[in-house]
């Protein structure tokens, strides 16, 4: 039994502090890549480090980039009724080897959700309120289409559309 213990702290001990360091899971290395981004906003930034907001524990991975790899599409939520305040693209095209970097950011939401369309095109749905609806049921939304630049490396909004919900 000695021994055993003797090994685990020989391990640990032997493993570099860089090792030791890095993120365990997709959430806590996105969250970890968030606050190191120079362009997150300070609000952003202030809720994951004070536990007020955090990256959704089960972010989308699709090829939004056109690069045969999958992208990360990450929320950042309140867990209250704000539901998600953030959206980032993160992605490794154009970088060497798994380096991830921010391609799109929209810092400044309320409720969002995403989904990829049919031609790989990334869409941020919000509520959109009028007077007198209640939170549960906004009477519109509003989608924003992103599409992917290859040349300038970043998605880039190509169409807004706000409709009627039933």
């Amino acid at each position: 039994m000695r021994r055993s213990y003797a090994v685990a702290l020989f391990l640990l001990l032997a493993v570099p502090a860089t090792a030791q360091q890095k993120p365990s899971n997709p959430q806590s290395l996105f969250k970890a890549t968030l606050l190191d981004y120079a362009n997150t906003s300070k609000d952003v930034k202030s809720m994951l480090r004070s536990g007020r907001g955090f990256v959704e524990p089960s972010p989308v991975f699709a090829d939004v980039t056109g690069d045969g790899k999958s992208d990360a599409l990450v929320r950042v939520m309140t867990g209250g009724a704000g539901g998600a305040v953030a959206v980032y693209v993160l992605s490794t095209d154009g970088t060497t080897g798994s380096d991830l970097k921010v391609v799109m950011r929209n810092q400044r939401l309320y409720r969002a959700t995403l989904r990829v369309n049919a031609a790989h095109n990334l869409v941020v749905r919000v509520p959109v309120y009028r007077a007198g609806d209640a939170l549960c049921c906004p009477s519109r939304a509003r989608d924003r289409t992103y599409a992917w630049d290859a040349k300038a490396k970043q998605l880039r909004r190509v169409s807004i559309v706000e409709f009627p919900l039933v």
